[in-house]
C-alpha cells in the first residue's frame, strides 16, 4: 500500500465516520449496499472508494459493504456486480480500461458496456511519463528525438497487455515515430522498480505511483497525459502542449449498478455519491494524490463511456496493436 495512501486515508475515514452532511435522501428500503472494488486493498481505487463509502453510509443511512474483488484487470469484480440483482444493493467502482478497453481486448467477457448501468463519474486519474533520472534524453523533445533515432533500443513498460498504459503509449509510439519495445509487468510497481533497474527506460503510469520517485529526484517526469497541467506537477508539460493536440488520456473511475437499475435507485446513489465528492476532505484527499475529483449525472457519464468506446475503437479499427 503507498504510504501517503496509508495515512491520508486512514486519518481521513476515521475522521469522516464523525462529521459530513446527511445531503441525500434515505435509500428506498434501508437495505445494505454492497460496494465491489474490482482491485486489491490499499490502492487509490480501492481508498477513494472507502472514502466515498463512508459518506454513503451517513447520506443514505445504511451500512456500505466494501468488498474487494481483484483480477484480471477489474473485470472480474464487474462481471460480479452485472450478475447481481439490478435492485442497487450491488454496485462497484469501475475503471475506464474495464469499460472502454475491455470490449476490444477481451471479446469473451460475459458483459459488455451495455449491461452497466451509469450512476456517476468520479475521479480522472492522469498518466505521468518518466525516465530515469540518470537517462540521457531528460525532456519529452529529446526522448523522441533519441528513441526515433535507435528503434527498437528502447523499451518500456505497462500494466499489461491490452491495459490503459499500453494502448496510450502505443497510441503515442503511433502518432511520433517511435518504435518502443512493449514489456507487461503486473502493476505500477513493478514497472517502477524495472525503470530503477534500467529495465526499461519509460512508462505512462498513474500519476500517483512515479510521483513519489519523481518528487524524490530518482525519474524525471517528462510529459502528463491530462488535457491540462497537473496542480502537483505544474511545471511538467501535457503531451498536447508538446504538439500533439488530440492527445489526451486519463484514467478514470466511475460507478455503476448492474443493467436495468431503476431510475430512482440510481438517482438516489447518484445524490449520495454527488454529495460525498463535494464533501471538501474528500475532494482534498482525492487532489492530494494527483487525481481530479468529479461528479456527473448518469447520463454524462453514459456519454463520457460513448466517447472513449468511439475513440479506442477507432484507433484500434486504423491498426493501434491490442497485443
Amino acid at each position: 500500500m503507498h504510504p501517503m495512501l496509508a495515512t491520508v486515508g486512514a486519518a481521513l475515514i476515521a475522521g469522516l465516520a464523525v462529521a459530513g452532511p446527511a445531503a441525500a435522501q434515505g435509500f428506498p428500503d434501508g437495505q445494505d449496499i454492497r460496494l465491489i472494488v474490482p482491485f486489491p486493498p490499499g490502492g487509490p481505487t480501492d481508498t477513494t472508494a472507502r472514502l466515498i463509502a463512508d459518506q454513503m453510509r451517513q447520506n443514505l443511512g445504511v451500512t456500505i459493504i466494501v468488498d474487494n474483488v481483484p483480477g484480471a484487470g477489474g473485470t472480474i469484480g464487474v462481471t460480479e456486480m452485472t450478475l447481481a440483482d439490478p435492485d442497487g444493493h450491488t454496485i462497484a467502482i469501475v475503471g475506464s480500461g474495464a469499460v472502454t478497453l475491455s470490449p476490444f481486448t477481451m471479446p469473451d467477457l460475459p458483459w459488455g458496456p451495455e449491461n452497466l448501468t451509469p450512476i456517476i463519474h468520479v475521479v480522472d486519474i492522469p498518466l505521468l511519463m518518466t525516465v530515469p533520472a540518470g537517462f540521457e534524453a531528460q525532456t519529452f523533445g529529446d526522448f523522441v528525438d533519441l528513441v526515433t533515432a535507435h528503434p527498437g533500443d528502447f523499451n518500456y513498460g505497462s500494466d499489461g497487455q491490452g491495459s490503459l498504459t499500453h494502448m496510450s503509449m502505443e497510441w503515442l509510439n503511433s502518432l511520433t515515430g517511435m518504435d518502443l519495445v512493449h514489456i507487461p509487468f503486473r502493476g505500477t510497481a513493478d514497472i517502477m522498480q524495472a525503470m530503477l533497474s534500467d529495465t526499461i527506460q519509460t512508462s505512462q503510469s498513474g500519476i500517483l505511483g512515479p510521483l513519489p520517485l519523481v518528487q524524490s529526484g530518482e525519474l524525471t517526469a517528462i510529459a502528463i497525459t491530462s488535457a491540462e497541467r497537473s496542480p502537483v506537477l505544474p511545471d511538467v508539460p501535457t503531451v498536447r502542449e508538446l504538439g500533439f493536440d488530440d492527445f489526451v488520456v486519463t484514467a478514470w473511475f466511475a460507478f455503476f449498478a448492474p443493467e436495468g437499475t431503476p431510475a430512482e435507485i440510481v438517482d438516489a446513489l447518484n445524490a449520495s455519491i454527488t454529495a460525498a465528492m463535494e464533501n471538501p476532505d474528500v475532494s482534498s484527499a482525492i487532489s492530494g494524490f494527483g487525481f481530479t475529483p468529479l461528479n456527473s449525472t448518469p447520463g454524462e457519464l453514459s456519454q463520457t463511456v460513448d466517447f472513449y468506446l468511439d475513440r479506442w475503437g477507432s484507433l484500434i479499427e486504423g491498426g493501434l496493436q491490442v497485443n
